[in-house]
């Protein structure tokens, strides 16, 4: 029962330390809002705490990579965890992380990107749509 409570504690630390950076990760509602306003799109993440793929990929992808990706887009973090809500419009079927791009009009560019991804095909999404 230790060694769950650890694992849970070393996890909820990794979504802190993005959450908490700069308040610079938004819920997808204030995205939206932020995202309409800079013209930058939405690079939406959908991930759970007690999910070891989440916690790889928020540590090996989104981490190493979050000044970048508040360079070309809107950061929004919706956690299962926390009963965040996901908008009705959003093609979600439960598997975490998913991974989805949305312009500033809304419209679903890329996604859902389902599962974990590496620093590589993050880079094609920065070029194919990060800011220009």
């Amino acid at each position: 029962m230790k060694k769950i409570a650890i694992f849970f504690i070393i996890i909820a630390c990794f979504f802190l330390e993005i959450a908490t950076a700069d308040n610079i990760v938004y819920d997808i509602y204030s995205a939206a809002k932020k995202s309409s306003m800079s013209n930058k799109p939405i690079f939406y993440v959908i991930a759970s705490t007690n999910c070891t793929h989440c916690v790889h990929f928020i540590k090996n992808t989104i981490t190493p990579n979050f000044k970048s990706i508040n360079e070309n887009f809107v950061f929004a973090l919706s956690n299962l965890e926390n009963d965040d809500k996901i908008p009705s419009d959003i093609p979600f079927n439960g598997t975490t992380p998913s991974t989805y791009i949305i312009s500033s009009s809304g419209e679903i560019l890329e996604g859902p990107i389902e599962g974990d991804f590496n620093q590589e095909y993050y880079k094609k999404l920065v070029q194919e749509f990060g800011v220009k």
